[in-house]
């Protein structure tokens, strides 16, 4: 079985290496009636799977991105009480992008000063972030930052629109929040932002879901328990609804396989009801592919 990234799907179809499921899904010898593709959560399914009406896989797991923060410091009252002298209103969660960046400047200290009562013996900063030259970077700036920001990648006709001002205002937006992130973020990929949050040297991330809730484990960080999450900030200075990163994925068969049946059974056990659950219950910040699985306590 291949896993296949939505964002990876095009290059795939365009190199003619993916086989249709339509025919397996047609058998009813092979799909058993657990199978339940109603099931299946949409519109995730159709836009992550489906081309030009051929079913190239089944919907495996959704990445999305989260607002991850230090409970612990954002609740703590000598924190509150400056953070208000300082800003004018409640220290809290960042609902906006304009809070986070004031919770990254405001939580910025260097070694020596006090943070929650603490004297610090190393420096501590207000947020972090990816900043590789690698594909969840530019995802990251993109689904929630530039979309947040009413850019686009490409305009209706499908010509680009990099430098238009919404995208200019942005970038130079996340650009600002580096001078409160450690130094080397521009090597910090997907792996180093949970390293960073569970070893307790920055105050708030943008992270995935995934990541960031496997940290959050007994024994998996000194800061277990004292965490907090929220959705991804929006802009307030943009009217409409908020913008965030997700991004389904699916396990796809090859079109070379010798053993499409075989691969087709073993899709349909991943995507199985009870083996979502157990992948739920096992591994942190799981989300489900099945609608049924959100009625699960």
């Amino acid at each position: 079985a291949i896993m296949v990234h939505d964002a990876q799907m095009g290059l795939l179809l365009q190199a003619d290496v993916l086989r249709s499921i339509d025919d397996l899904m047609a058998d009813t010898v092979l799909t058993g009636p657990a199978f339940r593709p109603e099931d299946i959560s949409q519109p995730g399914w159709d836009e992550a799977a489906k081309y030009r009406g051929q079913t190239y896989g089944l919907l495996y797991w959704n990445y999305n991105q989260v607002y991850w923060a230090r409970a612990d410091l954002l609740d703590h009252p000598d924190e509150q009480a400056a953070f208000k002298a300082k800003f004018g209103y409640d220290l809290a969660p960042a609902e906006t992008m304009q809070q986070m960046r004031d919770i990254a400047e405001f939580f910025t200290r260097k070694s020596g000063e006090k943070l929650a009562g603490e004297v610090l013996e190393n420096d501590f900063y207000g947020i972090v972030l990816e900043g590789v030259k690698w594909p969840t970077t530019f995802w990251l700036v993109w689904r929630d930052f530039i979309d947040n920001w009413g850019g686009s990648l490409f305009d209706a006709e499908g010509r680009p629109t990099v430098d238009s001002p919404e995208n200019i205002a942005a970038v130079q937006f996340w650009a600002d929040l580096w001078q409160y992130g450690p130094p080397g973020q521009a090597e910090y990929s997907i792996l180093d932002i949970p390293n960073v949050m569970g070893t307790g040297i920055a105050a708030q991330t943008l992270a995935f879901s995934d990541f960031v809730l496997g940290v959050d484990q007994p024994g998996q960080s000194p800061f277990h328990g004292k965490f907090t999450y929220r959705g991804v900030p929006h802009n307030a200075d943009q009217a409409g609804p908020g913008r965030a990163f997700t991004g389904p994925s699916l396990m796809a068969i090859s079109k070379h396989s010798e053993n499409a049946e075989a691969t087709y059974l073993y899709l349909q056990w991943l995507v199985d009801q009870k083996t979502q659950m157990k992948a739920a219950k096992s591994l942190g910040g799981w989300i489900p592919i099945r609608d049924s699985a959100w009625s699960d306590p």
